[in-house]
């Protein structure tokens, strides 16, 4: 783990965290609890901690965009062959995007699965936005339900009408179907905020009833 990093926890993979400093950590769970508690699949089986010597190595092959390790067609894509997120490589993207991109250009870069294109996790999109000094955004109108995480930075969102002031380590909602807009407060400094939303469940659903309509017909 460092600052800003993403990690992921897929379904059916063992986890542990440990703290190897000498401060307090602090990182934010976004879990799908609203979804699986209902469902009833949420459980937990405890067991003993990993020894040093048999813990699995960071997985390093998909760390160069566009390059994959070699597979022969007989090999399926993998769900999940890349667990961690870098901050320090996800901010040198998103500043060489911002270099790229015109002044009237957004600059927001989605986490994908590197082998598929898809997000990360199945039910939610994982993505990052860069605030240029002074900029501000009016993203989308969706009926997805978001939470964005203030990596770092000073700015404030006003959602329907009502305006939020935030800074470093602040968390904010942003329920469906609510006008919103960003605005970095800065005139200095970029702003980076962590974004998650739901959408990649509405669009799953909606393929199911799609689907389901077409049957029944």
């Amino acid at each position: 783990m460092e600052p800003g990093g993403l990690i992921l926890t897929p379904p059916h993979h063992w986890h542990e965290h440990d703290n190897e400093g000498s401060e307090h950590a602090m990182w934010l769970d976004m879990v799908d609890a609203p979804v699986s508690s209902p469902l009833d699949v949420v459980y937990c089986e405890a067991g003993p901690r990993t020894p040093l010597n048999q813990q699995l190595p960071e997985r390093v092959a998909c760390r160069t965009g566009g390059l994959l390790p070699y597979r022969t067609p007989t090999i399926a894509p993998q769900r999940y062959p890349k667990l961690g997120y870098r901050w320090t490589d996800v901010q040198k993207a998103l500043t060489e995007a911002a270099s790229a991109a015109g002044r009237s250009e957004t600059v927001h870069l989605m986490y994908v699965n590197p082998e598929t294109g898809a997000s990360v996790l199945e039910a939610y999109c994982y993505s990052v936005r860069l605030l240029r000094p002074g900029e501000e955004v009016v993203p989308m109108l969706t009926s997805a339900s978001a939470i964005f995480h203030v990596v770092s930075g000073d700015g404030e969102s006003e959602i329907d009408g009502h305006s939020f002031t935030w800074q470093q380590g602040n968390v904010i909602a942003i329920p469906s179907q609510l006008a919103v807009r960003h605005c970095n407060r800065s005139r200095k400094r970029p702003a980076y905020l962590l974004h998650v939303d739901n959408s990649p469940l509405h669009r799953n659903s909606a393929g199911i009833a799609s689907g389901l309509s077409e049957r029944l017909q």
